[in-house]
């Protein structure tokens, strides 16, 4: 029952958008190699990012192939983003923060004490607190392709759709659809 519950709780806080849960700290860029790129919206002029840099929510970031970055929360947890990829700061609160992976791969996502979703346009999303995951989104045509891996914790469940899948270390969950991505 309790692992339910810890389940029902992640989705609930996931689930909260553009609500502000709290003043925080924005992110920071840790370390970023290649001609990575910030912008406000999907129309905005694109800005070099450089080391220091902080990131605010609803901020797209975009690396080129071969770019990583790594990105640190005042939580202590930190993100590691492999090139080429899009993803978007879509929520940072206190308590929960939420991640939009359009495509590319986040190679290690440690997550401290801050709930933490990571969507993706392929109607899926994995919820995590205090662990650690990779998430690889594949969106060009005729491939479709999401894979969720939990490298450490207990507390991390795959949402397909609206069904929820416990993710445990060491095996890879991968969603799979025949359609074009949304969003």
């Amino acid at each position: 029952m309790k692992k339910l519950s810890v389940a029902a709780t992640l989705l609930a806080l996931i689930a909260v958008s553009g609500n502000a849960l709290g003043a925080v700290p924005s992110p920071k860029v840790k370390a970023v190699s290649g001609d990575a790129t910030s912008r406000v919206s999907e129309e905005g002029a694109p800005k070099p990012l450089n080391e220091g840099d902080p990131l605010l929510e609803g901020d797209i970031v975009d690396l080129p192939e071969g770019g990583s970055m790594t990105v640190e929360f005042h939580d202590g947890s930190e993100m590691e983003v492999i090139g080429p990829a899009r993803f978007k700061m879509q929520l940072l609160a206190d308590n929960a923060r939420t991640i939009q992976l359009h495509y590319g791969e986040i190679a290690r996502f440690e997550v401290k004490d801050v709930t933490t979703g990571i969507t993706t346009p392929l109607d899926s999303f994995v919820a995590l607190w205090n662990g650690t995951v990779s998430v690889k989104v594949d969106a060009t045509p005729g491939k479709n392709r999401a894979v969720f891996n939990l490298i450490d914790g207990e507390n991390a469940k795959v949402v397909d759709g609206r069904t929820p899948h416990p993710l445990t270390p060491g095996t890879p969950h991968t969603i799979l659809r025949d359609r074009a991505p949304t969003g």
